[in-house]
């Protein structure tokens, strides 16, 4: 009896987070849909596309990718590539570059919504 209380638990447990996952999977992006953007759990971004420091300074820029943990960005362009990737173009909130040098980065949405790397809000 004991192993079929248990079987069940856990089968439930896993339609559960299954049904989660689907939800954000489900979820379609929108231009002018905002967007949060978190600090990875690794430590370094993965899906959003910044560009390398060398490359910032080079272009008169300040910062790292760690100093946007919490900023707000707003969805200026959505599109799907052949291999149902929807890639989106952002720029901050609040008007200004990302590092003081870029307008606009790009994200692979489905890839770091599941990497908790932005939130929808």
């Amino acid at each position: 009896m004991k192993k079929y209380l248990i079987a069940s638990i856990l089968t439930l447990g896993m339609l559960t987070a299954q049904a989660q996952e689907n939800d954000l999977a489900n979820y379609e992006i929108k231009v002018g849909d905002t967007l949060e953007l978190n600090e990875p759990k690794s430590g370094k971004y993965k899906y959003v596309k910044f560009p390398k420091l060398n490359f910032i300074k080079k272009r008169g820029g300040i910062g790292s990718p760690s100093d946007l943990d919490g900023e707000y960005v707003v969805v200026t362009k959505v599109r799907t590539t052949k291999k149902d990737i929807t890639k989106i173009k952002v720029k901050r909130a609040n008007g200004r570059k990302f590092f003081n040098a870029y307008p606009s980065m790009t994200v692979h949405f489905e890839d770091a919504l599941g990497a908790g790397e932005v939130n929808i809000k």
